[in-house]
């Protein structure tokens, strides 16, 4: 299937472009799935980041170093955060059920260029 608008036969041998046939199968499904493009999750990891979110996650952070006897002890608390960077992060079109709000995808690009990065350090800054 080279492209959406090739022609096939059906079973009664009349000529049926692909887009018919996909049109055909929303419509026939609309009351359960729908089209919705994808947004990348640093997008709504962005979106949902509060100033009540980031208040609760320091309250807890004191809770634990507190309970840790981390507070004194910077050389014993580490951090490690990894990162993807596409040579393509461009948006995409997906068939999602109706229920879901919000499509999250990865997008590899082209596959040409993917980069991680792992990053880990301590709070002492060694």
């Amino acid at each position: 299937m080279n492209q959406l608008g090739m022609k096939v036969r059906n079973q009664f041998g009349n000529e049926l472009k692909l887009n018919d046939s996909y049109y055909g199968f929303l419509a026939r499904w609309s009351t359960e799935l729908k089209i919705m493009k994808t947004s990348s999750l640093e997008k709504i990891l962005s979106q949902s980041l509060t100033s009540d979110v980031i208040k609760h996650w320091f309250n807890r952070l004191k809770l634990i170093m507190t309970k840790l006897n981390l507070s004194d002890r910077p050389q014993s608390i580490f951090i490690v955060d990894e990162s993807g960077f596409s040579d393509q992060p461009g948006c995409k079109t997906v068939i999602i059920e109706c229920s879901t709000k919000i499509a999250i995808s990865t997008h590899g690009g082209s596959g040409k260029s993917f980069i991680t990065l792992l990053l880990c350090t301590s709070a002492s800054g060694r």
